[in-house]
């Protein structure tokens, strides 16, 4: 616990009219002080104490009062934000300012008219009395906010010291709580990995460091509270072998925590004799092709009947100078596609002529427990983020990036006449007709699936989740804005189907999955 001591003595008139003139003569040098801009830790030298009581942004680093009513508080600023502190109120009393403070500094400010507001007098000595300080303030980008702290202030009798006021600032000592999402212990990897986490605290989150093998090898800095985070490192700068890994995040009072660790392995893709093209497998059921680079996923145009799985990340990003420039050529896939909880990330496709775009240009069997990111994509007729046409079944699936135009587009399938389950898309469109944030159209099931990507179309039916329905959709819900020439809308454009179970706008309970991202 951190306490603010303002000490005098008043055994006897005359003492006791010095002591007020002390108290008078430090008030007018702390008015001083502030005016001057002096270093705020000067309270110090009155109080002797120094604290941080931190809420969001601001913190009180230091805090006195005198029996005079007269007081000082010393703000520091966390946020990150330039902040402007408007009015500081004391138990109801204000104390108004326009000041600047910059992120990462503090500053006095004074108080007055405090006398019956969180001060002492002789005839209160031996009682104890909460005080309730508000802070208000406006952000950078115009927000007007406010943040309120508690304050016990004890006024005591001591032999030599009669009167004493003391300010408690409650100390914290609670470090973060750090929860990790992704990768999983023992994931195999050969290129960049994203490791997700998330962390919570009663204070304000300073900074989270990503440790690997003993070393913080990637750093983000106030982060919000209970958010799901992505810090990126390029595994293949380590050596082939196991490495550990850990999260580790302080708050602003340098609490520091560590998650316990896990194990990642890197192995070096540069195996491709299965099937001539790939890591390892024969292709079955039982023992599908293993992927592991943008290459080898590419090589599935060799043998589209074959079962895959990943068995790594893979970053596409050398799509975008592929094929003079077009990128990826879209998969016709009529085997399974296990994207085993792993990511296929900047997939980059500029075919506006062509029909069937997306990684697959049809689905016939099942992809599941796939993650795509950063998707670029640009087709002509039926588009899709995973598919152009499904004709089978994606299910865990989820797609975020960006679309552009094409007619019959959607984030997951451009087409579904088969069934998407427990799959979600957060990706954005920009121009096309009959689009929707999870398919374009729908001629079948779409269950247990959401989608939060904005419509910005060109063209008619276009909806949040569905532009054209002619089937079944329950169970989902999108948050996306949709604009298109007519016939658009949440959660579709046009509905000749059934929908059950759908509402727009905000979360429903229905998601069966725990919600963690995919690795």
């Amino acid at each position: 616990m951190h306490s603010f001591n303002l000490k005098g003595t008043a055994q006897g008139t005359i003492e006791y009219l010095v002591v007020l003139a002390v108290i008078v003569i430090i008030s007018l040098i702390v008015v001083g002080l502030v005016g001057s801009n002096t270093n705020p830790q000067s309270i110090a030298t009155t109080s002797g104490k120094i604290g941080n009581l931190t809420q969001g942004g601001l913190s009180i680093a230091d805090a006195i009062v005198a029996m005079d009513g007269n007081g000082l508080l010393n703000l520091q600023n966390n946020s990150g934000d330039m902040l402007t502190v408007n009015k500081i109120s004391l138990d109801g009393v204000d104390n108004n300012y326009n000041q600047q403070l910059a992120s990462g500094s503090e500053l006095l400010f004074s108080l007055t008219n405090l006398q019956n507001a969180c001060s002492c007098t002789i005839e209160n000595i031996n009682t104890v009395k909460t005080c309730t300080a508000i802070i208000y303030y406006t952000t950078q980008d115009g927000l007007q906010k406010s943040t309120s702290y508690s304050l016990t202030v004890d006024c005591v009798d001591k032999s030599v010291a009669v009167n004493q006021t003391e300010i408690v600032l409650p100390s914290d000592n609670n470090p973060p709580a750090v929860r990790l999402y992704s990768p999983q212990d023992n994931y195999p990897a050969n290129g960049k990995v994203s490791f997700i986490f998330s962390a919570s605290d009663n204070n304000a989150i300073k900074q989270c460091f990503l440790n690997l093998d003993g070393s913080d090898v990637n750093s983000i800095s106030s982060i919000d509270a209970n958010t799901q985070v992505l810090l990126d490192y390029n595994v293949a700068l380590l050596s082939p072998g196991t490495h550990q890994w850990d999260i580790r995040c302080i708050d602003f009072s340098n609490n520091a925590t560590s998650t316990s660790s896990r194990s990642i392995n890197y192995f070096q893709c540069n195996n491709r004799t299965a099937g001539g093209y790939f890591f390892s497998g024969s292709g079955s059921t039982g023992s599908p092709y293993t992927i592991c680079d943008c290459q080898m996923l590419q090589d599935v145009n060799n043998s589209p009947s074959s079962n895959y799985s990943l068995i790594s990340g893979i970053d596409c990003s050398a799509t975008i100078s592929w094929n003079e420039g077009v990128g990826f050529s879209p998969l016709p896939l009529t085997g399974s596609f296990d994207g085993n909880n792993k990511i296929i990330s900047y997939i980059y496709i500029l075919r506006p002529s062509t029909d069937g775009v997306g990684l697959f240009t049809s689905v016939s069997s099942t992809v599941k427990n796939l993650g795509l990111t950063n998707i670029n994509i640009t087709g002509n007729w039926r588009v899709g983020g995973i598919a152009g046409d499904n004709g089978g079944t994606i299910k865990d699936s989820y797609t975020t990036g960006q679309v552009f135009d094409g007619y019959e587009v959607g984030g997951i399938s451009g087409r579904n006449y088969g069934t998407i389950l427990n799959s979600y898309s957060a990706v954005n469109f920009l121009g096309g007709a009959t689009v929707g944030g999870l398919s374009g159209v729908n001629r079948a099931t779409i269950q247990n699936s959401f989608a939060t990507g904005d419509v910005l179309a060109s063209g008619t039916y276009d909806g949040s989740l569905v532009g054209d329905n002619e089937g079944t959709i329950r169970n989902t819900f999108s948050t996306g804005t949709v604009t298109g020439s007519h016939y658009y809308g949440n959660p579709v454009g046009v509905n000749f189907g059934s929908i059950t179970n759908s509402p727009t706008g905000s979360s429903s309970t229905f998601y069966s999955k725990s919600n963690e991202p995919l690795n």
